[in-house]
């Protein structure tokens, strides 16, 4: 009996020896969840609500579905974008245009936000029943994202986090407004000379509104 006793402490002792090369390794760390979402009100109510990776087409462009990312031409600014999918084509897309902004902190939006502007800066589109398919045909109606502040909590090479609240206006009629509340995502920077190809008419619009701001 005192024989197995003496066995069992041992067998508690050795267990509790660390083993060589293991005590080294640090926890895996959880893959982050890609959401963005917020709630809107105004001319149109309700909330918006995505989780996923996007999809991309063999040429690297987004494909239809519902997902979230910062997507990049390689050597541009990021653009922090999300479609949620309706019926194929459709789907109701967001987008936020970061100028300059390459490191945490708040930043403003504005209409005169472009490329030649000198200071950090973004603007934005929200588009309800986007034609996922179309090349030159825009939704009625949009809003253009101009006004509030977007918050960068975290910003690395591969992902990049934060908050938002934004005021909108709606054109092409351009009187009705929107606001955009308790905004947030956590998505991952996907490069590709493609990923603005499925989303031309809502940048060429976009550029367009820029260009009219006094």
């Amino acid at each position: 009996m005192r024989l197995h006793c003496r066995t069992a402490l041992l067998l508690i002792l050795a267990a509790s020896v660390p083993v060589a090369g293991c005590s080294d390794r640090s926890p895996t760390e959880p893959v982050p969840v890609t959401a963005l979402g917020f709630t809107y009100s105004g001319d149109r109510s309700g909330s918006y609500q995505v989780q996923g990776d996007v999809p991309l087409t063999v040429e690297g462009r987004p494909g239809h579905g519902t997902w979230a990312a910062a997507l990049q031409v390689p050597g541009s600014d990021l653009s922090i974008t999300a479609a949620r999918a309706g019926t194929a084509p459709m789907a109701d897309v967001f987008l936020i245009a970061l100028h300059n902004i390459t490191a945490p902190g708040t930043y403003s939006l504005d209409q005169g936000c472009n490329h030649q502007t000198p200071s950090s800066c973004a603007v934005g589109m929200f588009a309800f029943n986007y034609n996922w398919n179309t090349s030159d045909q825009l939704p009625d109606p949009y809003y253009l994202l101009a006004s509030g502040t977007i918050t960068i909590t975290a910003m690395d090479a591969e992902r990049v986090r934060g908050t938002f609240q934004l005021g909108g206006l709606r054109y092409p009629s351009g009187s009705a407004t929107i606001s955009l509340s308790n905004g947030s995502f956590e998505v991952p920077i996907v490069q590709s000379l493609a990923v603005r190809q499925n989303l031309v008419p809502l940048w060429g619009a976009l550029e367009q509104l820029r260009s009219l701001h006094p």
